[in-house]
């Protein structure tokens, strides 16, 4: 039996030089979008990034020899990706500096114009919102109440008070998604997205991260019986619960429309209400000096040379 022979390949030519998505001249203020479209050129950007990242690992094992093809047609493929997704963020961001709750977000530490974007075009119409709370369900940071399962409801254990549900026989818990549940209690996409910011402004140390202390403080205290992860994963959402409320209080201001007091505060009896003022980083003119200022931290001099 005679072996088949083995059609040859056709050499893989090189993509040619491409068009840039701006024309010649053309500035990113100049195109007029939509919000249901800068939360399509979002998505789109994403999925340009991660073709980008899928050439860039294509040419990387091609050149260290642990697969076969053409190196210079991924490398080109990638720079293409690269290049097209410098335009769509330099679009996105100019687009999100129109929004009405821009100048609030560019005075807070740790969202710059692309996570606004992001964020903004996820959450579409803020201020049609009639609360908070239903912001918040959106983002997937709602608590239902259910049974208790250390008491079983009874709210008693061993003839002593539950310490997890305080004697109440019921406590709250978060969504999440169930099998077999038809209709989605959030969305998915803007819950993550307020994970990501959530984790920006305790990094960038911002002011929603006092938030954070006093909410790890005083589950420290409560709730002993929680793990330390546990801990750290409620007071992340007490902050993401508070950036939220005062992003639809930005966005109903802009927009005209009555603000209601919280839930806690209308029916609960509480007092702490917080206003997006108390977070303002920074003003407009001070924005050059806490850029130079931070330049500064990240230097160490040696003699003559400076090493970033």
């Amino acid at each position: 039996m005679t072996d088949m022979p083995v059609p040859r390949r056709k050499p893989i030519v090189p993509l040619p030089k491409r068009r840039n998505l701006l024309a010649d001249g053309q500035n990113p203020e100049d195109i007029e979008i939509s919000k249901s479209q800068l939360r399509w050129l979002v998505d789109m950007r994403d999925q340009v990034m991660k073709l980008r990242i899928n050439a860039e690992n294509r040419a990387r094992t091609i050149e260290q020899g642990r697969d076969e093809g053409s190196l210079d047609f991924f490398q080109n493929l990638g720079a293409m990706f690269s290049d097209m997704e410098d335009d769509i963020i330099r679009v996105a961001e100019d687009q999100i500096k129109t929004h009405p709750a821009w100048d609030w977000l560019s005075k807070i530490n740790g969202v710059g114009p692309l996570t606004a974007a992001k964020l903004l075009a996820i959450l579409g119409n803020v201020e049609d919102r009639e609360n908070a709370s239903q912001l918040w369900r959106y983002c997937g940071l709602a608590v239902v109440e259910v049974q208790c399962k250390e008491c079983e409801g009874t709210g008693e254990v061993d003839g002593k008070p539950c310490e997890n549900c305080q004697g109440r026989g019921i406590h709250g818990r978060r969504e999440y998604f169930q099998k077999g549940q038809k209709t989605q209690p959030y969305n998915a996409r803007a819950k993550t997205q307020m994970y990501l910011l959530g984790n920006n402004l305790l990094r960038s140390g911002s002011k929603f991260a006092v938030i954070y202390d006093r909410a790890r403080a005083r589950y420290g205290q409560t709730r002993p019986y929680w793990t330390l992860s546990h801990q750290h994963r409620a007071a992340l959402r007490v902050r993401e619960k508070v950036f939220l409320s005062c992003l639809w209080k930005v966005c109903r201001r802009n927009a005209g429309l009555p603000i209601r007091p919280p839930y806690v505060i209308e029916y609960l009896g509480h007092t702490t209400e917080f206003d997006p003022s108390q977070f303002v980083e920074w003003e407009p003119d001070q924005f050059i000096g806490r850029i130079e200022s931070r330049m500064s931290w990240s230097r160490r001099d040696k003699g003559n040379e400076v090493v970033e």
